[in-house]
């Protein structure tokens, strides 16, 4: 894998709106017997800056909500999950939480 860009979506009325694409930060993968992606976790980290750019948090609740859920139901089963680190909160907490995530979603 070379390139993941998620193309994000915003409901409007009854109509989704085609908002952009969002490339994550990080993906922290897991892989079968085959070599084949298994999991794959997506990681965003954004400064204190970023964080409340109107554009960035429709794309982000897309990928936690519609992204993850449909996808998922696609291969039925948790083949994606999200974690959302933002820089200006303290570095052992996120490495707290995203020791918590690598546990839980990877068994």
């Amino acid at each position: 894998m070379s390139r993941f860009v998620i193309q994000c979506f915003e409901k409007n009325n009854k109509y989704w709106q085609n908002i952009g694409n969002y490339t994550p930060d990080f993906l922290m993968l897991s892989r079968n017997e085959n070599n084949e992606i298994n999991k794959a976790l997506i990681i965003e980290t954004k400064g204190k800056g970023f964080a409340n750019d109107p554009v960035f948090k429709a794309k982000k609740h897309f990928v936690e909500t519609e992204f993850l859920k449909r996808n998922n139901e696609a291969f039925n089963y948790n083949r994606f999950d999200f974690l959302y680190l933002e820089d200006d909160k303290d570095i052992n907490k996120h490495l707290e939480t995203l020791e918590q995530k690598i546990n839980t979603f990877f068994k």
